[in-house]
């Protein structure tokens, strides 16, 4: 277990450096120009538990439950499909903004963007 965790943090480094992440950064970190000089870092820890958490959490939802492989990626198929579909229909880009803001809004005042939590979460 503790080496799946190793690697599974190790996967989350490796994932800030790769092809789909490394450009984004630099958007993202830009944002945290405002705040704290901390807070970007409190961006790229986050990044890097998001991915060892879902890594851990998939391997071992996959182990327990014995899903497929090919199921877990058509089910990622369809949720990319959507996201898609939210970008290009603009009805769904309103109600997908509406649901994401009051998250947001419960989110944001519980969190402070001039620490490293902000950045976390």
């Amino acid at each position: 277990m503790y080496i799946l965790i190793g690697f599974a943090f190790l996967a989350g480094v490796v994932t800030i450096l790769s092809p789909c992440i490394l450009p984004v950064l630099p958007i993202v970190l830009s944002g945290a120009t405002v705040g704290s000089k901390k807070y970007p870092l409190g961006v790229v820890a986050g990044f890097i538990a998001s991915f060892t958490f879902f890594t851990l959490f998939l391997t071992t939802l996959v182990s327990l439950t014995g899903v497929s492989a090919n199921f877990l990626r058509y089910l990622s198929i369809i949720i990319i499909l959507l996201f898609g579909l939210v970008l290009i229909i603009p009805k769904l880009t309103l109600y997908f903004e509406i649901l994401v803001s009051k998250f947001h809004i419960k989110k944001s005042n519980k969190n402070s963007s001039d620490h490293v939590n902000g950045g976390v979460w």
